[in-house]
């Protein structure tokens, strides 16, 4: 079981993060044989062995890139022993002794902070997560932990650069999907038991023990390959405010879903019907790439739980977002721009109480990590950076004036000239 277990674990995290390192892919093939080959008893073809204890196994690795093609990796022990490789010197380290109070320690997660910190978590097989510290050596229990009496095998952890929280996903043997919020210390349920709930529908995960779980890392700006955007229409949007966003989208070979609240289709302000392709509660929001939200009167909607779920479940599954004029309301009202810079179109007197725990910009276009908001006459603009925040920078654009020489010298020219591009089209200033 521990060779299976580490072997994927060890799969996951090297050609995750040394796929761009052209050297270090080999080291990454070369490592998973050599765990394969020799874990049961804690010694590798490295240089030196690793550092584990007679009668203790090796639970799961964790690997990180560094400058210069230099890597560390990173094992914990069941007993709970961290220890810790650099590939420049080729030395083993042990970190610390993590806890077993809460049974042996099942697997491992690190998370780098820049060249030389890092916060490394391990989850112990009741569900307990504990987490070392680089800067200062430190070892923390974090609160609380998964309801369950399930035994846990496997996370990942993901850093939110804009806020500087994490994210811990852990799972269960048996099919439970956990998540923990460090921004308020919650853990809540995602997935249960062999199925996964998600407004009020179940959808079969397995029948086998799941042992390995990788969730897609927001460190590098990746976004995971979803090819889905959802746009949310309510009564008395103004759903040209999306149209252009969604038409970029879908030339980039995009499938546009639309909801509304029931999933009937929508008939805006223009007269043009819109098809639904689903209500709220049919929405699964963990598919999404990027979520559109135009605006409009939003009383409707204003209070509606589903909609407040699909918008932060498409959040915590790391999705974009894009609202113009009316729009950032929602997202407010959900939660997601507490903390964040923002714009809408209700001008800088608003009163709203959903504004207090943002900072609102009296600009066209405000751009804040994942979110995308606008003022209503900035729609172009709007558009093209909901598609650059959805990660598609090689877009068709860009490609034409490629081949027109026309070549950005930076990622901010780049992207103002796209904007050219489509106005030269659209109209608009």
């Amino acid at each position: 079981m521990y060779h299976t277990a580490i072997r994927r674990g060890l799969s996951a995290s090297l050609t995750g993060w040394f796929i761009r390192g052209r050297v270090l892919t080999l080291v990454g093939v070369a490592a998973v044989l050599t765990l394969t080959l020799v874990v049961p008893c804690g010694q590798t073809c490295w240089a030196s062995p690793c550092p584990v204890d007679v009668g203790d196994h090796i639970s799961d690795v964790s690997a990180v890139s560094l400058p210069d093609n230099n890597y560390w990796t990173f094992w914990v022990s069941r007993a709970g022993k961290l220890s810790i490789h650099a590939s420049l010197d080729q030395q083993w380290s042990c970190l610390t002794q993590f806890p077993t109070t809460d049974g042996p320690l099942v697997a491992l997660s690190v998370v780098l902070l820049s060249s030389n910190n890092y916060w490394a978590y391990a989850l112990a097989e009741n569900g307990a997560l504990w987490c070392y510290a680089s800067f200062d050596g430190s070892v923390a229990r974090i609160p609380g932990q998964p309801s369950s009496s399930e035994l846990f095998s496997d996370l990942d952890v993901i850093l939110y650069p804009s806020d500087n929280t994490i994210r811990a996903f852990v799972t269960s043997r048996c099919g439970e999907f956990w998540l923990y919020k460090s921004g308020d210390n919650t853990w809540n349920l995602l997935w249960e038991g062999y199925a996964v709930v998600r407004a009020g529908t179940s959808h079969p995960v397995t029948s086998e023990r799941i042992l390995d779980l990788d969730v897609s890392s927001h460190r590098s700006g990746e976004k995971e390959m979803k090819t889905k955007a959802l746009v949310i229409f309510y009564p008395e949007c103004i759903e040209f405010e999306a149209i252009l966003a969604a038409q970029v989208l879908h030339e980039e070979h995009m499938t546009i879903d639309v909801a509304t609240p029931d999933g009937t289709d929508y008939h805006g302000p223009s007269g043009i019907a819109l098809r639904a392709t689903h209500s709220y509660c049919e929405v699964h929001p963990e598919e999404y790439r990027v979520v559109i939200v135009p605006g409009g009167d939003t009383k409707s909607v204003l209070e509606n739980e589903a909609l407040v779920g699909i918008l932060n479940a498409a959040n915590d599954a790391g999705a974009s977002f894009g609202a113009i004029c009316g729009g950032p309301l929602l997202l407010a009202k959900a939660g997601l721009l507490k903390g964040r810079r923002f714009t809408h179109g209700y001008g800088p007197d608003s009163s709203l109480p959903y504004w207090r725990d943002g900072t609102y910009e009296n600009r066209p276009v405000v751009v804040d990590g994942n979110i995308v908001t606008a003022q209503p006459q900035a729609y172009i603009d709007f558009a093209i950076e909901v598609l650059y925040a959805a990660g598609l920078r090689d877009n068709w654009a860009v490609e034409s004036m490629r081949k027109s020489g026309k070549i950005a010298e930076d990622r901010k020219s780049e992207i103002e000239g796209v904007k050219a591009h489509y106005k030269s089209i659209w109209g608009g200033s």
